[in-house]
């Protein structure tokens, strides 16, 4: 069916993201090729987008009164689905985007079981990319600028089981060569980031040693606390447990 683009409303439950001119220029030379989803609006006689945001503002710029749109009763949980399932099976959307999506869904009181349900992404998968929003300053802006077009999502989801601070030292070892690093030398970076915990000589369960840090062993910024995020992201865990804050294994070290 043909809708008036004008009764079309945006959703609460979707951020739209900017128009593009390519996108802009692709609907001005062949139309809306793919019907956007409505639902009744709560609210009045309007329709609310569920999917298609935008080919709604891509419309409304080029002038054009009418849109495709199939039209359905969803109440908000459906909804919310119907917009995660897109947003799964887009190609555009880069890692920290998807982040961004899943955070939005965390926040607005989904969990994590239900979205591995809905999308059919693992739930490792889903912690693992929502804490690439936890990427350093350094790390983000290196990003935006597009230096790490080269790096694999694993690499990414790497370097955020770090803290910001140890982050940001790995970004000093790299940043003269951050845009040709490959894999390997990734990964020998990271090894030499880390710290065996093995024959330490401190109690790993002692959590006076450093009482403000606790023991080692419930610690979260350890390799044996991490284990679905090392072996998921496609690498074993380093050999035997590791500690991932240099900073706090030298503050034990020398006590």
């Amino acid at each position: 069916a043909l809708v008036a683009v004008s009764r079309c409303m945006p959703s609460p439950f979707n951020k739209s993201r900017p128009l593009d001119a390519e996108f802009l220029a692709s609907v001005k030379e062949e139309g809306i090729l793919q019907p956007i989803l409505l639902r009744y609006h709560p609210m009045g006689t309007d329709y609310e987008i569920v999917c298609g945001h935008r080919r709604v503002e891509a419309c409304k710029e080029l002038g054009l009164p009418d849109i495709p749109a199939v039209v359905r009763t969803m109440d908000d949980d459906q909804v919310r689905r119907a917009i995660l399932i897109e947003n799964r099976d887009r190609k555009d959307l880069s890692p920290i985007q998807q982040a961004q999506v899943i955070a939005e869904y965390i926040d607005n009181g989904m969990d994590v079981a239900a979205m591995a349900a809905a999308t059919g992404w693992s739930e490792s998968m889903i912690k693992r990319r929502a804490k690439l929003l936890e990427l350093s300053p350094s790390w983000k802006k290196a990003m935006q600028k597009g230096d790490l077009a080269r790096w694999t999502t694993t690499m990414l989801e790497f370097l955020v089981i770090f803290n910001q601070e140890q982050q940001e030292a790995i970004f000093e070892d790299l940043e003269y060569e951050i845009d040709n690093i490959d894999a390997e030398d990734f990964r020998r970076t990271i090894s030499q980031s880390t710290r065996v915990l093995k024959g330490v000589p401190w109690k790993l369960d002692d959590d006076t040693l450093v009482p403000r840090a606790g023991s080692c062993i419930a610690c979260p910024e350890r390799s044996g606390a991490n284990t679905d995020l090392f072996e998921e992201a496609g690498e074993k865990s380093p050999k035997g447990d590791r500690c991932l804050n240099g900073k706090c294994w030298a503050e034990k070290a020398a006590e």
